[in-house]
């Protein structure tokens, strides 16, 4: 007995704002050029999000989409996928992240996704590691953690020499 194999292309951005018209068409024809299946984008800046401005951008494939809404001009997550290829089996969201359960729906494949805008406070960095930490112990199966966590491993990681070792 064979098993069919299924890749799918999942695509991490911090966008930095969707506000811009020019900026949310050059987005939305670079995802659509990359053939995602899903989109996972950090920093949308965004309030809210419709459905008429999630097209602004958004490929057509990218139909179905769930989103943390930013709180005032700092954060915004979203995550955005194609109906054909995955199903929405659950959503859930944290003060930094957002998680979403998808189905395949051409094979059983079941797998969630935690797209995160970390805390650009240091003195907040511990709840959200705590956070994440909740969400793992809660995620059954396969589990993708992506985004923008606002934290460095090492100087390598610095674009600059100040560096707050604590």
């Amino acid at each position: 007995m064979t098993s069919e194999v299924r890749i799918f292309n999942l695509l991490c951005w911090n966008v930095r704002g969707l506000g811009d018209r020019d900026k949310c068409n050059s987005i939305r024809d670079h995802v659509a050029n990359c053939h995602t299946s899903i989109a996972c984008f950090q920093e949308t800046k965004l309030a809210t999000t419709s459905f008429l401005k999630a097209k602004t951008f958004l490929p057509t494939s990218l139909s179905e989409f769930r989103c943390l809404d930013a709180s005032g001009s700092r954060g915004g997550v979203l995550i955005a996928w194609d109906p054909n290829a995955f199903c929405l089996v659950s959503s859930s969201t944290q003060q930094y992240s957002l998680t979403t359960t998808l189905a395949s729906t051409m094979s059983d494949f079941t797998f969630s996704i935690t797209n995160v805008y970390g805390p650009a406070v240091h003195a907040d960095v511990q709840h959200f590691l705590d956070s994440l930490q909740a969400i793992l112990e809660r995620t059954l199966g396969a589990w993708v953690v992506a985004g923008d966590f606002n934290l460095i491993r090492g100087e390598a990681d610095k674009n600059n020499s100040n560096i707050n070792h604590a």
